[in-house]
């Protein structure tokens, strides 16, 4: 059964910013988290709760940062951007530690 997708004030305001063939872009890369979410990358440290799912498009890297609920089949996506400044930003926001 595939996972829910979740989305939380954060992440959509950040998704807001982005240009729209990016955001469209976005949104079907986090389609495969559905069906895998192990997908992402683990992170360490202060956000080793979480996972980092890399991709690119038109030459830019991009990162979306989520959390995956096995009990309840969902995943709770944090916050996405560009990879540039992508951590220093991440640090300044309220995550689940």
């Amino acid at each position: 059964m595939p996972y829910a997708l979740f989305t939380v004030p954060t992440s959509q305001r950040a998704l807001k910013k982005l240009p729209q063939d990016v955001r469209r872009h976005l949104l079907v890369e986090l389609q495969t988290l559905r069906a895998n979410p192990m997908l992402g990358a683990q992170l360490k440290g202060k956000f080793r709760a979480l996972r980092s799912l890399h991709t690119r498009y038109k030459g830019t890297d991009y990162r979306v940062v989520y959390q995956v609920q096995e009990k309840e089949q969902a995943i709770t996506i944090w916050y996405a951007a560009s990879r540039e400044n992508f951590y220093r930003s991440l640090d300044k926001l309220p995550l689940p530690q």
